[in-house]
């Protein structure tokens, strides 16, 4: 015959953890201790790591490179010299002219053309010697060695944006971007700054990060003499 008494007494029990509350203060310490160790370190994964916030790392962001240059022009005093200076737009100055990424500047240049004879056909060269073929030794100066003049008073705008895909935002510099940023030297000096504020003052209409070459050179600690 069944007991329904302890039957009920089994299926209603349950089991507990009993506490002991341990007065050693050795214990106590290195108890204590650990918990701080813990805590910290949650504080710091949190606050430090920004462990709240969901990230992604950034894609690779897109720079593009654009030469301006100055209103007036000057006459530098390298260009009394032996060397004489030569006065040329942007675009013949900047390569790529696209600038997209990287931008080489010409500040010394040398001009040469080539004249292939009459009815050359540059697809069908026969021979090494043909003289079809592009020969640096039978070209025809057009410019000798120049400066370029008033190089260091040309400006360079810098345009840069990044943009994550799975968070689906971006930062860009410009007037209406979130990007402020310096140009500082090798110890970390700024050489110039920029935010909204003095984007406005360089230029209102201007979509980027503005500078002078002269400014670039002394970042780099570079001269041109």
């Amino acid at each position: 015959m069944v007991d329904i008494k302890n039957f009920f007494k089994e299926a209603l029990s349950y089991e507990t953890f009993k506490i002991v509350k341990v007065r050693d203060m050795r214990l106590g310490a290195l108890y204590r201790s650990f918990q701080l160790a813990i805590f910290v370190y949650i504080i710091y994964t949190i606050i430090h790591n920004e462990g709240y916030l969901k990230k992604e790392l950034p894609v690779p962001g897109a720079v593009r490179i654009t030469l301006q240059a100055p209103k007036t022009f000057d006459t530098p005093y390298y260009c009394n010299g032996a060397v004489p200076c030569v006065y040329w737009g942007a675009n013949d100055i900047q390569y790529p002219n696209d600038g997209a990424g990287v931008a080489f500047f010409a500040t010394r240049v040398k001009v040469n053309r080539f004249d292939p004879p009459a009815n050359c056909s540059f697809l069908t060269p026969s021979t090494p010697d043909d003289p079809c073929i592009f020969n640096p030794n039978k070209t025809i100066p057009v410019v000798n060695i120049s400066y370029i003049a008033d190089i260091e008073n040309y400006t360079l705008m810098v345009e840069h944006s990044i943009r994550a895909s799975l968070l689906e935002h971006g930062l860009r510099n410009g007037i209406h971007g979130s990007m402020d940023g310096a140009l500082v030297n090798f110890n970390d000096d700024p050489i110039k700054s920029w935010n909204n504020d003095t984007r406005l003052n360089d230029d209102p209409n201007a979509d980027g990060d503005i500078m002078t070459v002269q400014q670039l050179l002394t970042a780099a600690s570079a001269n041109l003499d």
